[in-house]
């Protein structure tokens, strides 16, 4: 989910390896098409992917072949795994808090099937589902991350879920930078089974 990103934050019209940065622009609703520099813009993330720019999620892919990059490019939007359901939770919980809530819905009930499992799904959709455990690892998780001094210091103010977009050697880019505390301070979040 790294997309590739500058190391800092140009003003607008700075030069950025020889490129001029594009202008800073905040997303305007129903606005399409914005142009913004390493500034950011909010968009949901249904939006980021229909931006035309390349990124490191899809680009990676031609490290094997052009062919599984074009498949990469033209596939739709798999089914989020538990790992990426707990990962979502996490994310949640560290960077909004407040919104952990409204983002995540918990399964008390035992085998996720049948008319039960169903209509929990069809109450909860546009929410991510975890078991009671997995959402209290995430809740801990936040809990922890915030308590740690350098990360609270990062997390005390600043803007969550920014796009930026950039040019690179003639190519449209874009990313999505988990946390931007300050223009030149992002910060990426990764969950992980062990290290």
């Amino acid at each position: 989910r790294a997309d590739p990103a500058p190391d800092a934050a140009p003003a607008d019209g700075a030069r950025v390896g020889g490129r001029r940065a594009a202008p800073v622009a905040r997303r305007v609703a129903g606005a399409r098409g914005d142009r913004c520099g390493v500034g950011g813009v909010v968009v949901t993330f249904a939006e980021y992917r229909t931006l035309d720019a390349i990124n490191w999620s899809t680009l990676k892919h031609a490290r094997t072949s052009l062919l599984h990059y074009r498949n990469a490019l033209m596939a739709p939007p798999r089914e989020p795994t538990d790992a990426m359901l707990i990962g979502t939770a996490t994310h949640c919980a560290v960077l909004e808090p407040m919104r952990l809530p409204l983002t995540v819905a918990v399964w008390e009930g035992g085998r996720r099937a049948g008319r039960e499992w169903e209509a929990f799904c069809e109450a909860n959709e546009g929410r991510a589902i975890l078991r009671g455990d997995d959402y209290e690892r995430a809740v801990a998780i936040g809990a922890a991350v915030r308590a740690h001094p350098l990360a609270a210091r990062l997390l005390e103010r600043g803007e969550e879920e920014q796009t930026i977009r950039w040019t690179d050697r003639g190519l449209d880019c874009k990313g999505r930078v988990d946390w931007r505390a300050a223009p030149m301070v992002l910060v990426d979040l990764k969950t992980t089974r062990t290290m």
